[in-house]
Protein backbone atom coordinates (compact mmCIF):
# COMPACT_ATOMS: atom_id res chain seq x y z
CA UNK A 1 0.00 0.00 0.00
CA UNK A 2 1.18 3.29 -1.27
CA UNK A 3 0.54 6.96 -1.49
CA UNK A 4 -1.64 7.68 -4.50
CA UNK A 5 1.45 10.21 -6.35
CA UNK A 6 3.26 7.08 -6.43
CA UNK A 7 0.64 5.15 -8.79
CA UNK A 8 2.27 5.41 -12.07
CA UNK A 9 5.91 4.79 -10.75
CA UNK A 10 4.91 1.71 -8.69
CA UNK A 11 3.07 0.15 -11.55
CA UNK A 12 6.41 0.18 -13.87
CA UNK A 13 9.25 -0.94 -10.58
CA UNK A 14 6.23 -4.08 -9.67
CA UNK A 15 6.26 -4.93 -13.28
CA UNK A 16 9.84 -5.15 -13.65
CA UNK A 17 10.83 -6.17 -10.04
CA UNK A 18 8.38 -9.45 -11.09
CA UNK A 19 9.33 -10.21 -14.45
CA UNK A 20 13.32 -10.22 -12.80
CA UNK A 21 12.33 -13.32 -10.45
CA UNK A 22 11.02 -16.62 -11.38
CA UNK A 23 8.41 -17.64 -10.89
CA UNK A 24 6.90 -13.93 -11.09
CA UNK A 25 5.31 -13.04 -7.87
CA UNK A 26 1.93 -10.85 -8.08
CA UNK A 27 2.09 -7.29 -6.54
CA UNK A 28 -1.50 -6.19 -5.94
CA UNK A 29 -0.87 -2.49 -5.28
CA UNK A 30 -3.01 -0.40 -3.40
CA UNK A 31 -2.83 3.38 -3.73
CA UNK A 32 -4.46 5.90 -2.01
CA UNK A 33 -3.93 9.29 0.49
CA UNK A 34 -1.72 9.14 3.63
CA UNK A 35 -4.78 8.93 5.76
CA UNK A 36 -6.00 6.10 4.39
CA UNK A 37 -3.04 4.29 4.29
CA UNK A 38 -2.19 5.11 8.11
CA UNK A 39 -5.48 4.35 9.00
CA UNK A 40 -4.98 0.79 6.99
CA UNK A 41 -1.77 0.51 8.68
CA UNK A 42 -3.05 0.88 12.11
CA UNK A 43 -5.95 -1.53 11.39
CA UNK A 44 -3.34 -4.16 9.84
CA UNK A 45 -5.07 -4.57 6.63
CA UNK A 46 -2.30 -2.31 4.93
CA UNK A 47 -0.50 -5.63 3.29
CA UNK A 48 3.25 -6.39 3.14
CA UNK A 49 5.02 -3.42 2.82
CA UNK A 50 3.88 0.59 3.36
CA UNK A 51 5.51 3.22 1.20
CA UNK A 52 4.59 6.61 3.06
CA UNK A 53 4.88 10.63 1.90
CA UNK A 54 4.85 12.00 5.65
CA UNK A 55 7.96 11.04 7.53
CA UNK A 56 5.88 12.16 10.97
CA UNK A 57 3.51 9.43 10.15
CA UNK A 58 5.85 6.28 9.65
CA UNK A 59 7.90 7.25 12.57
CA UNK A 60 4.81 7.39 14.37
CA UNK A 61 3.59 4.05 12.96
CA UNK A 62 6.94 2.43 13.86
CA UNK A 63 7.27 3.75 17.49
CA UNK A 64 3.35 2.14 17.70
CA UNK A 65 4.79 -0.90 16.37
CA UNK A 66 2.29 -1.31 13.28
CA UNK A 67 5.89 -0.99 11.04
CA UNK A 68 9.47 -2.52 11.49
CA UNK A 69 11.80 -0.60 12.46
CA UNK A 70 14.52 -2.87 10.58
CA UNK A 71 15.44 -2.42 7.10
CA UNK A 72 13.22 1.11 6.18
CA UNK A 73 13.98 2.74 3.81
CA UNK A 74 14.32 6.33 1.93
CA UNK A 75 13.15 5.23 -1.39
CA UNK A 76 12.59 8.73 -3.75
CA UNK A 77 12.36 12.07 -3.31
CA UNK A 78 10.03 14.51 -4.63
CA UNK A 79 8.67 18.49 -4.14
CA UNK A 80 6.26 20.58 -3.24
CA UNK A 81 5.09 23.20 -5.92
CA UNK A 82 2.63 25.25 -6.68
CA UNK A 83 1.37 25.23 -10.37
CA UNK A 84 -0.65 28.51 -10.90
CA UNK A 85 -1.77 31.26 -13.43
CA UNK A 86 1.31 33.47 -14.50
CA UNK A 87 1.00 36.74 -12.78
CA UNK A 88 -0.36 39.66 -14.70
CA UNK A 89 1.92 42.13 -13.27
CA UNK A 90 5.52 41.28 -13.85
CA UNK A 91 7.67 42.43 -10.52
CA UNK A 92 10.61 40.35 -9.74
CA UNK A 93 9.52 41.01 -5.41
CA UNK A 94 6.72 39.32 -5.72
CA UNK A 95 6.44 35.84 -4.19
CA UNK A 96 3.60 32.94 -4.63
CA UNK A 97 2.28 34.15 -0.92
CA UNK A 98 1.87 37.50 -2.45
CA UNK A 99 -0.47 36.25 -5.09
CA UNK A 100 -2.71 33.98 -2.63
CA UNK A 101 -6.08 35.53 -2.69
CA UNK A 102 -5.00 39.12 -4.82
CA UNK A 103 -4.08 37.39 -8.18
CA UNK A 104 -4.93 33.67 -7.38
CA UNK A 105 -8.83 34.35 -6.00
CA UNK A 106 -9.08 30.15 -5.61
CA UNK A 107 -6.40 27.99 -4.56
CA UNK A 108 -6.94 24.20 -4.69
CA UNK A 109 -4.97 21.61 -2.15
CA UNK A 110 -5.38 18.36 -0.63
CA UNK A 111 -7.47 17.85 2.52
CA UNK A 112 -4.74 18.21 5.34
CA UNK A 113 -6.66 15.58 7.50
CA UNK A 114 -5.85 13.04 4.57
CA UNK A 115 -3.53 14.03 1.91
CA UNK A 116 0.62 14.92 2.47
CA UNK A 117 0.67 17.64 -0.11
CA UNK A 118 -2.20 19.24 1.73
CA UNK A 119 -0.61 18.77 5.28
CA UNK A 120 2.57 20.54 3.69
CA UNK A 121 0.60 22.97 1.69
CA UNK A 122 -1.22 24.06 4.60
CA UNK A 123 1.65 24.45 6.96
CA UNK A 124 3.49 26.77 4.52
CA UNK A 125 0.38 29.17 4.12
CA UNK A 126 0.38 29.08 8.07
CA UNK A 127 4.06 30.32 7.56
CA UNK A 128 3.18 33.44 6.16
CA UNK A 129 -0.58 34.07 7.81
CA UNK A 130 -2.73 32.86 4.90
CA UNK A 131 -4.38 30.35 7.05
CA UNK A 132 -7.04 32.67 8.24
CA UNK A 133 -10.46 34.02 8.30
CA UNK A 134 -9.86 36.84 5.57
CA UNK A 135 -8.84 33.78 3.44
CA UNK A 136 -10.69 31.04 4.45
CA UNK A 137 -12.95 30.92 0.69
CA UNK A 138 -9.85 31.19 -0.86
CA UNK A 139 -9.30 27.41 -0.42
CA UNK A 140 -10.97 24.66 -2.58
CA UNK A 141 -9.84 20.66 -0.89
CA UNK A 142 -9.69 17.51 -2.46
CA UNK A 143 -9.00 14.00 -1.35
CA UNK A 144 -6.26 13.13 -3.77
CA UNK A 145 -3.44 15.48 -6.05
CA UNK A 146 -5.02 13.93 -8.84
CA UNK A 147 -8.45 15.57 -8.04
CA UNK A 148 -6.48 18.61 -7.23
CA UNK A 149 -5.49 19.07 -10.53
CA UNK A 150 -8.80 18.63 -11.70
CA UNK A 151 -10.04 21.38 -10.39
CA UNK A 152 -7.41 23.54 -12.07
CA UNK A 153 -8.36 21.53 -15.42
CA UNK A 154 -11.89 22.60 -14.59
CA UNK A 155 -10.77 26.40 -14.60
CA UNK A 156 -11.97 26.48 -10.97
CA UNK A 157 -9.29 27.48 -8.68
CA UNK A 158 -6.52 29.89 -10.28
CA UNK A 159 -3.20 27.79 -8.50
CA UNK A 160 -3.14 24.18 -6.93
CA UNK A 161 -0.72 22.63 -4.25
CA UNK A 162 1.01 19.82 -5.16
CA UNK A 163 3.89 17.37 -6.36
CA UNK A 164 6.36 18.13 -8.84
CA UNK A 165 5.81 15.13 -10.15
CA UNK A 166 2.45 15.13 -10.98
CA UNK A 167 2.08 17.78 -13.31
CA UNK A 168 4.80 16.33 -15.63
CA UNK A 169 1.97 15.29 -18.17
CA UNK A 170 -0.62 17.63 -17.00
CA UNK A 171 0.60 21.17 -18.55
CA UNK A 172 -2.42 23.68 -18.46
CA UNK A 173 -2.25 26.82 -20.52
CA UNK A 174 -1.08 29.75 -18.56
CA UNK A 175 -0.76 28.09 -15.78
CA UNK A 176 3.47 27.96 -14.73
CA UNK A 177 5.23 25.90 -11.74
CA UNK A 178 7.07 27.41 -9.11
CA UNK A 179 8.82 25.03 -6.73
CA UNK A 180 8.54 26.19 -2.87
CA UNK A 181 11.57 27.26 -1.21
CA UNK A 182 12.96 24.55 1.56
CA UNK A 183 12.50 26.92 4.41
CA UNK A 184 8.86 26.99 3.20
CA UNK A 185 8.34 23.06 2.05
CA UNK A 186 11.10 20.69 2.93
CA UNK A 187 11.51 17.82 0.16
CA UNK A 188 9.39 15.23 0.51
CA UNK A 189 10.58 11.55 1.19
CA UNK A 190 8.88 8.60 0.50
CA UNK A 191 9.69 6.02 3.33
CA UNK A 192 8.93 2.38 2.81
CA UNK A 193 8.89 -0.31 5.79
CA UNK A 194 7.42 -3.66 5.68
CA UNK A 195 4.74 -3.67 8.37
CA UNK A 196 4.40 -6.18 11.55
CA UNK A 197 1.89 -8.51 10.42
CA UNK A 198 3.33 -9.01 6.74
CA UNK A 199 2.49 -12.55 5.25
CA UNK A 200 5.59 -12.30 2.98
CA UNK A 201 7.97 -10.30 4.49
CA UNK A 202 10.66 -11.67 2.51
CA UNK A 203 9.22 -10.25 -0.40
CA UNK A 204 8.07 -7.22 1.02
CA UNK A 205 12.08 -6.64 1.59
CA UNK A 206 13.05 -7.75 -2.16
CA UNK A 207 11.20 -5.09 -3.82
CA UNK A 208 11.93 -2.61 -1.08
CA UNK A 209 15.66 -3.81 -2.13
CA UNK A 210 14.86 -3.64 -5.59
CA UNK A 211 13.29 -0.35 -5.39
CA UNK A 212 16.42 1.51 -4.03
CA UNK A 213 18.87 -0.26 -6.29
CA UNK A 214 20.57 0.68 -9.32
CA UNK A 215 17.94 -0.85 -11.76
CA UNK A 216 15.05 1.57 -10.49
CA UNK A 217 16.86 4.49 -10.27
CA UNK A 218 15.72 4.90 -14.46
CA UNK A 219 12.15 4.15 -13.58
CA UNK A 220 11.92 6.87 -10.96
CA UNK A 221 13.96 9.11 -12.99
CA UNK A 222 11.29 8.46 -16.09
CA UNK A 223 8.88 9.61 -13.78
CA UNK A 224 9.95 12.83 -12.64
CA UNK A 225 11.09 11.59 -8.74
CA UNK A 226 15.16 12.11 -7.67
CA UNK A 227 17.20 9.11 -6.12
CA UNK A 228 20.60 9.17 -3.97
Amino acid sequence: MADSSLKEVLQDLAQNWSDSLDPSPQVPLVLTNAGTLRARTEAGTAGDLVIGPDLQDMKELTDKGFLLADGQRTVARNALVIYGRKALVKDDELDWFDLVGSEWKKVALGNPDLVASGRFAKKALQKHGLIDDAHKNTYAYAGTETLVLQIAEREQADAVFVYKTDITSAPLPGFEMIILKSDDAPPVFYMASVTKGAKNPSLARSFMDYCIGEAAREIWAKHGFETN
